[in-house]
């Protein structure tokens, strides 16, 4: 039996990305942006993650199965960068901005939260960042089977700096 006054590490999970590049996620300071639903044994936690190149960013949520003996499985991953890309980005207005060529918009999406909903016997995740929300089959995470983009504000440091 675990001890709770006595809290040890069992198990670790690095998530690995194909090339090099740095990742945080919200989770280190804020102990509400990662979710253990027990009801679909699944647990997710916000990631972002910058690569050398633009095509390998990540920002969004990475799920995991959780076994105390077996430890942490990773589940898939549910991406947000598309909807910031789609706000900030759109050339249709014009020119494309600089910071959609480095990258800088995805810090926009900043992924938050998750919640999750069993309707019809099925258990489906909703991650919330700050450019959307993404509805997936906890099942098949990494699919999603709804997308709503939300309003957002122009007005962040990086875009103000490079406009």
């Amino acid at each position: 039996m675990q001890n709770l006054d006595d809290p040890r590490l069992i198990h670790r999970y690095v998530p690995e990305f194909d090339e090099a590049g740095f990742a945080w996620t919200s989770a280190i300071h804020d102990h509400l942006a990662f979710n253990y639903f027990p009801e679909a044994g699944t647990l997710t936690v916000p990631v972002q993650y910058y690569a050398s190149t633009l095509d390998r960013h990540f920002s969004g949520f990475i799920a995991f199965s959780v076994d105390t003996i077996a430890g942490f499985a990773e589940l898939g991953r549910l991406d947000h960068s598309d909807i910031a890309r789609a706000q900030h980005c759109d050339a249709s207005t014009g020119s494309v901005p600089s910071y959609c060529s480095d990258g800088r918009y995805l810090e926009s999406a900043h992924p938050k939260r998750s919640v999750t909903a069993t309707i019809d016997d099925r258990t489906y995740i909703y991650t919330l960042s700050s450019v959307g929300m993404k509805v997936s089959l906890a099942r098949d995470f990494e699919n999603a089977v709804g997308v709503l983009p939300l309003p957002y504000r122009d007005d962040y440091v990086w875009l103000l700096a490079s406009n």
